[in-house]
This record gives C-alpha cells, structure tokens and sequence, in this order.
C-alpha cells in the first residue's frame, strides 16, 4: 500500500512537473474571475438567488457561434447588430484628394474600384462593419495575384502596415468574416514590435456550416496578418477584441423572445377553445362513459369535416380560451434595449415609424451617426482599407486625402422650399407693414435672415437704387392683405412722430 502511494505521488508529481506556465497562470486568472463573479452576482442578485439561471439567461461569455446563431434567427438580435451600420452607411461618403476638378491617379484608381463589383469598397466595408459587431471582431480578406500561399507574408507591407517598396498587385476578391468563422491562431509577443499584442495568423472557415456542409468538408486555410484587415467595433481594454453589440442588451432580448415565442403558443392553444366532457346529473350514478366511442367522435370533429359529435349520456362544454395582447410587454422590452443603445423608440422600430420621431430625437440620433462616421469609420475602417490598398500598390500613394460624408441634417429639396417661401412671405410681410420704423431693416436682414452686415447693406442700396424693379415696384409698395381683406397698416394704429418717407427698402410707407 506504501508503494502504491508513493507511485501515485511520483505520477502526480510527474504531472505537474508538465504543466505548462500559461496554462498555469491561466488557471490562476480564471479561479480569480470565477471568485470575483460569485462576489458581483451575491452582491447584485443577493445571498441564495442566482437571477441568471432563474431565468436561463445564457453565459455572457458564450460561444461566438451563439452569438452568430442568435443573430440569424432573431431579428431583434440583427436589428440591434444592423442599426448604427445600416444608418451610417445609408449614404456613401466621397473620397477625394483635391478639390480642383481635374481627377488625380489616386481619384481615378479609387473610381475604377467603385466600378468593379467584386471589390466594391462601400459594400465589402458596410458588410464586415455589420459582421464585425456579431461577435467580437471581423475580418476583410484581400485576395492578390502575388502567387503565394495565403498563410505567407505579402512584400511590400510593413511591420507597422505602412507601405513598404513599390509593389504593384492586382486585388482579386474580397471577403468578409465573423468571429465565429475565424479562429486567431498566433499572436505578436514582441513588446518592441508595432503590432505587439495583435494577431500575426488566422485559422478561417471559408465555408460556412449554416449551408449544411460537414464540418470535415469545410474549407480552411491559414492566413497571414498582411493580407487581412482586422476590424473591431466598441473596443474597450482590448485593441483587438470588441464588445458584441447586443451583449449589454443580450438580457431583454432573451425576454423578448419569450414574449413572442410564449405568446405564439399561448395562440396556438388557445385559437382553438378546449373541451370537457361532462355526464347529465340524472344519469350521474348510472352512466357508463365509452370513451372509444368518445375519442372516434372527437377525432372526427377535430380532425376532419364533421361539425358535431353524437353523445350518449353526455354533454359537452367549451373552456374560455386565455389569450392576452403581447403588445405592452413588446413594447417595454424594445423601449429598454433602444434606451440601453442610445437609439430613439421610432427610429429603433424602422422606417415605418421614423417619420413619427420627433425633430429633436432625430436631430439627436443623426449627430450619433455623424460621430461614429467621423470618430470610427474614418480613422478605424476606411483609413485602414486605403492605406492597405496602398501597401499592394492597388491605390498610388496620396499626399493627402479626405473622406466627406453627406451632412444628415441637411435639409430636403422641399425643406429649402418651404424655407425659401416663409422668408419671402415675412420679407413681404415686412416691407408693406412699415415696420422698419421700429426695426431697423439692417438690423432685421441681419437677425433674421442671418446676412453679414456688408450683405445687409448691399441689398437696402440694391433696393433703394430700384435695382430690383419688380419686386420693389409691384410688390413692396402694395400694402400685404390680412386673411379678412385689409392691410395689416389699416388696422393697427398710425405712429406718431415719425416723418413721412419712403421705408428702408426703398418702398413707400402705406
């Protein structure tokens, strides 16, 4: 028995003598984060409750395939993953290196790409943005007719993505990824390296299992960093691993899909009424039920074309059918997930009912898009791709280039023409009523109509000169009509003190 232990502890120190430091010291960070979960959830959920498995909330650590299936089959999920991509890339930015109109190599090199609809720029770019949020991160394959294997590094970039000699590859092909189709197999340790910290090859599954193909027939292949672009949505610590979209919402949208899927069924069994069965009182103590007989009859009610049921010594009842309108409860879990996402209710529910939003709400909503267009997509994605295309020799190189996206605020061509109509209705409404009498028409062009004090001045003399014959002649000297027939002039009383003349913009005082 003593040497049957003293083998086992040899064994076992053995065995430790193997383990491997990472893993060890992974060990220790994963037993200090369980440690630290077990103290949050009794401090949130307090002592003897787990609120999380009451209610089968899944792991927020989860496998990025979860994420991706919960992305496919719940559109409350997509539209949360979709929104800010969707509206961001609603209009396509202008990319531009000068504003002379003769078109630069570089404009032209860009304009081709446009054209070419197996790289398309804007498409490849709002699909991996879309992508990039189901998981943690996303990646864009560039496909090169350098001839080499795709596990090999390209010539030309360099270690800190910059252009590195003169390169001149054609761009195949583009291809966009989730996380849950790439798998990071090696990373830069290099504390001296730009790229320390950041992924040096990728294992990716170019056909996806969605298709129904066998995992053992699913092509991979081995990539290297410098033919991928590595994009990563609501970063925090890490540079490279983001945060998945829905993450902080991922509570109410499993509420949600218990909202719908109950009230589904709740339809289902309710939409058509149960029965029971019940013996009259007379025959109470006498009736002998056959229920062969029995189910032979219901079965052809339920199941069949027979609109009644032969009973003997029977009768039949319907139960109330129980079914409650889901809307509220829809309602209150969308409410917090657009709260949780910044996102206002209408606009979060689509363009059905975008155009209910208040001005405000969207006025607030387009300047978080315009920000995450300036502060993410310029300098994380767009930047990025262009320069890598640089790197290939794709694109020339560009001493200095711009990306200008559509202003969102910008008014419509009917908003300018209803602006443009209630500007010349109060300037006519002005000029007939005498009113520069107590305000100066400088001053009221100025304040107003928000002219330059030159701008101001120019057009009194343009009108009082009769350069504007028309207007000054035929409009302005004819007193404005009120809805009732009578100049606004006739009604209200005549100032006193002030002497007879011409108003400032040249027309007589009525």
């Amino acid at each position: 028995m003593v040497k049957r232990l003293q083998l086992r502890n040899g064994q076992h120190k053995r065995r430790d003598k193997q383990v491997s430091p990472v893993r060890f010291k992974d060990a220790i960070v994963a037993n200090f984060l369980m440690t630290r979960t077990l103290l949050m959830q009794k401090l949130i959920d307090g002592p003897g409750r787990d609120i999380d498995n009451e209610c089968r909330y899944p792991s927020i650590y989860s496998d990025p395939r979860t994420f991706k299936d919960l992305y496919d089959r719940e559109g409350i999920a997509a539209r949360v993953v979709d929104v800010y991509p969707d509206e961001c890339w609603s209009v396509q930015p202008e990319l531009y290196e000068t504003d002379e109109n003769v078109q630069t190599p570089f404009e032209k090199a860009w304009a081709e790409l446009l054209r070419n609809p197996f790289v398309n720029p804007w498409h490849y770019l709002h699909r991996v943005d879309r992508l990039s949020g189901i998981c943690r991160f996303g990646l864009l394959l560039f496909g090169i007719d350098d001839g080499k294997d795709l596990s090999e590094p390209v010539v030309g970039v360099g270690p800190d993505e910059l252009p590195e000699g003169n390169a001149t590859y054609k761009l195949l092909y583009i291809r966009a990824f989730d996380e849950s189709m790439v798998w990071v197999r090696q990373l830069d340790y290099d504390t001296n390296s730009p790229r320390f910290g950041r992924p040096t090859q990728y294992q990716v599954t170019f056909s996806s299992n969605y298709l129904g193909i066998p995992e053992s027939d699913q092509i991979q292949h081995t990539i290297h960093w410098t033919r991928v672009l590595h994009v990563a949505d609501t970063r925090e610590t890490s540079e490279i691993f983001g945060v998945p979209r829905f993450r902080n919402v991922l509570n109410r949208i499993m509420d949600l899909r218990k909202v719908m899927s109950g009230s589904g069924e709740m339809f289902w069994r309710g939409a058509f009424p149960g029965y029971f069965f019940e013996t009259l009182p007379e025959l109470a103590t006498q009736a002998d039920v056959d229920t062969t007989s029995l189910q032979d009859e219901w079965e052809k009610y339920s199941n069949g074309l027979q609109r009644y049921m032969v009973l003997t010594g029977l009768q039949s009842k319907s139960l109330a059918p129980q079914i409650s309108n889901p809307t509220q409860h829809f309602d209150s879990h969308v409410r917090a997930i657009a709260l949780a996402k910044g996102i206002p209710f209408r606009i979060f529910l689509g363009s059905e009912s975008a155009h209910l939003a208040s001005s405000q709400d969207a006025i607030t909503w387009n300047k978080r898009v315009m920000n995450r267009q300036q502060n993410y997509l310029n300098p994380m994605l767009i930047r990025p791709f262009v320069q890598r295309l640089q790197c290939y020799g794709v694109l020339p190189p560009a001493q200095n280039y711009d990306v200008e996206w559509t202003d969102l605020n910008s008014m419509t061509d009917d908003q300018k023409a209803g602006v443009t109509l209630k500007r010349a209705q109060a300037l006519l409404q002005y000029v007939t009523s005498g009113s520069e009498l107590v305000y100066p028409a400088k001053d009221w062009l100025i304040d107003e109509f928000g002219l330059s004090v030159e701008q101001a001045q120019q057009v009194i003399d343009d009108a009082k000169a009769g350069k504007n014959d028309l207007l000054t002649e035929q409009k302005w000297k004819q007193p404005a009509k009120t809805p009732f027939g009578t100049s606004p002039a006739s009604q209200a009383p005549q100032p006193t003190g002030f002497p007879a003349s011409k108003n400032a913009l040249g027309g007589a005082n009525p």
